[in-house]
């Protein structure tokens, strides 16, 4: 579970599909950018997280649940946009 904005890697994606008893909740730790992938501010975003699946039970939760994290999983781009014009509708949203 992430915003749209926090992307897992495509081998972040496999070792997880692959792997024997990954933890039941876990952190995914992005390199973070912001207004570009241009700009790397650091390596501690850890807000997106993996989940497995329980009906009834599973929620969506931005917060920090575990200290099981996975390293140089993924990108997380703040306030990246192509037009002048997404910057503004998140800004008014």
């Amino acid at each position: 579970m992430s915003d749209v904005d926090e992307i897992p890697s495509a081998h972040t994606i496999d070792l997880l599909r692959w792997c024997d008893g990954p933890p039941p909740i876990l952190h995914l730790n992005l390199n973070n950018y912001l207004l570009s992938f241009e700009f790397n501010v650091d390596h501690s975003s850890w807000r997106a997280s993996v989940h497995q699946y329980q009906k009834g039970k599973t929620r969506y939760a931005h917060y920090r649940q575990t200290d099981y994290l996975l390293a140089e999983s993924g990108w997380h781009c703040s306030f990246c946009f192509q037009k002048i014009t997404d910057f503004v509708f998140k800004m008014k949203a």
